[in-house]
């Protein structure tokens, strides 16, 4: 600091100064505090957060680790829906419905599967029955021709049998295309097969009156092919495993049937 004087006619400043050195010590020791504090709340801080982020992550941890589990051989686990309210309850729900449908798609893919080789084991053992005798016993030419007619007949099943279960592996892909078809022409194609390949069964067919409310006769919604090898099954079997002549009753298409 100064101090201005005057002194016989002429003007005097006098400064003074000093070292506060207890003042510089708390300063410096406020700045220690400062910085420890500053350190010690940013530490804090990313302890805090990482302790609450994994509490709030330990959820999706926990699906993480249920799906892990979830293999084709386990198809059967669901995950945890939790408390059902929030965002992982419902992630978890929308991997359960997913999981709902992979199930049925691998429960209806192994039913295929086994439907269709239990299907063609028969025809194959009787074709490869029926090569093999020819090969080993067939020396006229009667004789072969007999056995290429048993071996035709089984290859003509296993055609159609093949074309079926194509039609079956169309129907669980849901190729449904709703297109109208005439339910009685799919009837005759059918009859037709059946005659051809059952000569000795007699099938009579007739339709039954259309009713006036009915705009497009037999017309129903679906797939021309699926309903013609539906129909088709029915027949076979029946022409198949029958021995008599089926009663008039079930040879007429009813009159109800109409789309």
């Amino acid at each position: 600091m100064g101090i201005a004087f005057r002194n016989e006619g002429r003007s005097y400043t006098v400064f003074a100064g000093g070292v506060d050195v207890e003042g510089f010590q708390l300063l410096n020791r406020l700045r220690l505090i400062l910085l420890a504090g500053i350190v010690g709340a940013l530490a804090l801080s990313v302890l805090a957060g990482r302790h609450f982020a994994g509490q709030a992550l330990a959820p999706m941890r926990a699906v993480v680790r249920q799906v892990r589990r979830i293999t084709a051989e386990r198809l059967s686990l669901r995950l945890s829906e939790g408390n059902g309210t929030d965002e992982i309850a419902e992630l978890a729900a929308t991997f359960n419905q997913m999981l709902d449908r992979l199930e049925e798609s691998f429960t209806a893919q192994r039913s295929f599967v086994a439907h269709a080789s239990h299907e063609l084991r028969t025809p194959l053992t009787t074709l490869l029955g029926t090569l093999e005798t020819a090969a080993d016993y067939d020396r006229t030419l009667p004789d072969a021709q007999g056995s290429i007619e048993v071996a035709v007949q089984e290859i003509r099943k296993l055609i159609a049998l093949v074309n079926g279960l194509l039609a079956l592996a169309r129907a669980d892909e849901s190729t449904f295309t709703g297109e109208t078809v005439q339910l009685d022409e799919c009837l005759l194609q059918a009859l037709a097969y059946c005659r051809a390949h059952y000569p000795a069964q007699p099938v009579h067919f007739t339709l039954g009156a259309i009713p006036d409310e009915a705009e497009e006769g037999y017309a129903v919604r679906g797939n021309a092919q699926l309903l013609t090898t539906a129909v088709l099954n029915v027949l076979d079997n029946a022409l198949k495993f029958s021995g008599r002549p089926w009663p008039s009753r079930w040879n007429t298409l009813p009159a109800g049937c109409y789309g």
